[in-house]
């Protein structure tokens, strides 16, 4: 009798569980492409300049990807937000008026 209330329960609450999970930390493949348009960008706009992605975060409140990169001496630390396929924030802005 427990056997035939619990299954279609668990069953119900999976997706309510994987919606929360993927509101509050990113859809898995958004993260992965946000992470090749960060990587595109840098190509483009610094080339020659070796930097290293170090971690990709969501931030829910406004639907963007936090990008973390690094360049490889560890002189510079910043971060590139994209949001939709674009880079729409470059941290890495105030490192190259220096």
């Amino acid at each position: 009798m427990r056997i035939k209330f619990w299954f279609p329960a668990a069953l119900a609450a999976i997706p309510a569980v994987l919606i929360v999970l993927v509101y509050f930390y990113g859809n898995l493949i958004t993260k992965m492409e946000s992470k090749k348009i960060a990587r595109d960008y840098l190509e483009d706009h610094y080339p020659g300049q070796p930097f290293i992605v170090t971690n990709v975060a969501y931030y829910p409140g406004e639907e963007i990807y936090i990008v973390h990169i690094i360049s490889k001496d560890g002189s510079v630390k910043a971060h590139l937000d994209v949001r939709k396929g674009k880079v729409v924030n470059d941290g890495l802005l105030e490192y190259k008026t220096n």
